[in-house]
């Protein structure tokens, strides 16, 4: 198999100091960085010395802050811990994705959540991995860099943030069996992998679950997207082996069978209760959602549509005979999982923002939680190893078992599917985040904590909620400084200034 190669996106609020103000914060969580009028011109000399430094420019300084530090803790990583990169050489726009970025995001931010920030600055950026070979090292390397932003800034991710995951195949596309087979996991699976996030996100606009919003769960057929000639993405026919008589269960059962036995023994041990998870938000996470115009728990989003079951849908992307046809039924904007770099017009490959060849996982809430971070990404890089690599009687194990959990209450949960994922050491750590309720905790703190429990030092910490972030803020000093006032007057006597040369 060709080697799997991933990058995560991870949006997250930064601080820094309003001008003008000097804030103390009664906590062990880093300090805001030193960001003002005569650093950011230090840092900065193309500002002209006879411009306002604007709030513009203190958002770039904040960038490059946070960047220096990112090249500062890769350089310092051993090897073991430093992923190889994936060479793009024909394409000068993707070999951007060769070294870490930091981007300007725009973030929803309610205020009246968080009265920590009345005299601080918050700016929504988006840090973005370079593209890497699914390694050991690789995974090393995107926790250390997480943890040390958590570490050296002050930051929060409210509910307005996410975390995305894009896995591809290196350098090159992935095939359409490919490709239909791993929509055939998402779509069949999406109700219960959602159990790994914040109920929030379920109801989010920007990674809406293909069982409720797609052009597959309202009924659509392969066949209204498959090419009439001239397309770039060659028709690969499909199997009809492949999809068994879906009113005759006996059928599918004999498809299984051709598979390994139904889940591989693993160390893992199963202690969180079945029948826990809830389909509706808290009335905690309600309230710390408020406000936030892209998340609606008012309507049935969550609900599956019934135009198309899972039977019937993952029978109809098996039929799928080009990517492009597996995009337009799983496409909704830009949902929880985001086909786009595979659409077509005509024979041009559709290339909206990038020439991307990836496949973006974007239901995980924001976090900057190193571990969590790649333990994730090591879930999204599995489930398209299992669809790469499964036999089809270990596909439609795992459809026809969602099928029974949604059509019969079978109580086949998150747990039981990222095993037969053969993601045991996965599911122990989703398995202790759902027992904490570190699961959704991160995104109602007013800042990122400082360090986070983890499985690994589980027995030395009771299963108990993680209290909220709540440290009190202050005001030292609230007066201008000389050379702010200096500018005010400037900019005073400059409006009064007749403009006339003469």
């Amino acid at each position: 198999m060709a080697a799997l190669s991933f990058g995560v996106e991870l949006e997250a609020v930064f601080f820094y100091p309003t001008r003008g103000e000097d804030v103390i914060f009664d906590d062990d969580l880093p300090p805001l960085p030193d960001i003002n009028d005569k650093t950011v011109r230090q840092r900065n000399p193309g500002i002209p010395s006879d411009d306002d430094v604007l709030r513009t420019d203190m958002d770039a300084d904040m960038m490059r802050l946070v960047l220096l530090a990112i090249d500062d803790c890769v350089s310092k990583l051993p090897q073991s811990s430093r992923g190889t990169l994936v060479p793009f050489p024909d394409d000068a726009e993707l070999n951007e994705y060769r070294r870490w970025q930091v981007e300007e995001e725009r973030i929803p931010l309610v205020y009246k959540h968080y009265p920590e920030w009345t005299y601080i600055t918050p700016v929504g950026l988006e840090v973005k991995s370079p593209a890497m070979y699914a390694t050991e090292s690789a995974f090393r390397e995107v926790e250390a860099v997480t943890n040390m932003i958590r570490t050296t800034f002050r930051t929060a991710v409210p509910p307005g943030c996410g975390f995305h995951v894009h896995v591809g195949l290196g350098p090159n596309p992935f095939p359409v069996c490919t490709l239909k087979r791993l929509a055939t996991v998402c779509w069949a699976g999406d109700l219960i992998l959602q159990h790994m996030h914040p109920v929030a996100r379920r109801y989010n606009d920007y990674c809406v679950g293909p069982r409720a919003a797609s052009l597959l769960s309202r009924g659509y057929e392969a066949g209204h997207f498959e090419p009439c000639g001239g397309w770039r993405d060659s028709p690969v026919q499909f199997d009809p082996s492949d999809i068994p008589v879906l009113e005759d269960h006996t059928a599918i059962q004999e498809h299984i069978n051709t598979g390994r036995p139904r889940r591989l023994p693993s160390n893992f041990t199963r202690t969180l209760p079945r029948g826990m998870f809830e389909d509706t938000p808290s009335e905690e996470e309600r309230k710390w959602c408020e406000g936030y115009t892209d998340i609606e728990f008012g309507h049935s989003r969550f609900a599956a549509r019934s135009d198309a079951d899972i039977l019937q849908g993952a029978a109809e992307l098996l039929r799928c005979q080009t990517a492009h046809a597996v995009q337009q039924l799983m496409g909704f904007g830009r949902g929880a999982y985001n086909f786009e770099h595979y659409q077509e017009y005509g024979d041009i490959l559709l290339r909206r923002i990038s020439s991307k060849r990836t496949v973006e996982f974007r239901q995980a809430a924001g976090s900057l939680n190193g571990d969590w971070v790649s333990t994730y990404a090591r879930i999204c890089v599995g489930m398209v190893r299992f669809a790469h690599t499964a036999p089809i009687g270990d596909l439609w194990r795992v459809v026809y078992d969602c099928h029974c959990e949604e059509t019969y209450n079978t109580q086949y949960d998150v747990l039981d599917l990222l095993l037969d994922l053969g993601l045991c050491e996965e599911a122990k750590t989703v398995q202790y985040r759902l027992e904490t309720g570190e699961y959704n905790a991160e995104m109602m703190n007013a800042f990122s904590p400082k360090s986070f429990r983890s499985l690994h030092d589980a027995h030395l910490h009771p299963l108990t909620l993680p209290p909220l972030t709540r440290p009190r803020a202050r005001r030292a000093i609230q007066r201008r400084s000389k050379r702010w006032a200096i500018i005010k007057l400037r900019k005073r006597l400059r409006s009064r200034r007749d403009p006339c040369p003469c």
